[in-house]
């Protein structure tokens, strides 16, 4: 499969297409944490926010399409995995950051065996093998994710979030 567009790609991730996720949109009905609010273009505005409100109030100001998500905080291990022809190639950084703004202050590379190990290191084992299973599943993709210090997201006894998986 091939995701062709950041729209298409949001409309894999809400439906939990890639996996683990952030509570999002609808599910957030009565959440007392804070909310990261993004568009569906590529490179657009993200922003974190106290609560709800807040995080509406700024989406109603951007004039386009946003989505709205639990804060996930506590990232150990943030960045972009994709297969080359030598096997895994890394991009990451441990700051706990929203990723744009990590990659300011920290950009890491790994390849090979030396990605592989790390991801290990941080990524629990089903959430392994989940990316293992979108790479095969989205030859040739970058996955986007983040590794947190206790259990995240949508699925039970996972540590990692799916945040995107494109060819774009």
């Amino acid at each position: 499969m091939i995701v062709e567009s950041k729209s298409e790609m949001y409309e894999l991730f809400q439906r939990g297409a890639f996996g683990n996720r952030p509570r999002m949109n609808t599910e957030l009905h009565g959440f007392k944490g804070g909310v990261c609010v993004r568009t569906l273009r590529r490179g657009g505005p993200f922003k974190q926010c106290q609560g709800i409100e807040e995080a509406i109030d700024y989406g109603k100001h951007l004039n386009e399409p946003f989505n709205l998500s639990e804060l996930v905080s506590a990232a150990v291990l943030q960045g972009e995995v994709w297969r080359d022809t030598k096997g895994l190639y890394l991009r990451y950084t441990t700051i706990d950051k929203p990723m744009r703004l990590a990659f300011q202050d920290e950009e890491l590379h790994a390849k090979g065996m030396v990605a592989r190990s790390l991801i290990q290191c941080y990524m629990d084992a089903s959430s392994y093998d989940d990316l293992n299973d979108l790479l095969d599943l989205y030859d040739g993709a970058v996955v986007e994710f983040s590794c947190h210090a206790t259990d995240v997201g949508t699925c039970p006894r996972r540590n990692t979030i799916f945040w995107e998986v494109r060819h774009y």
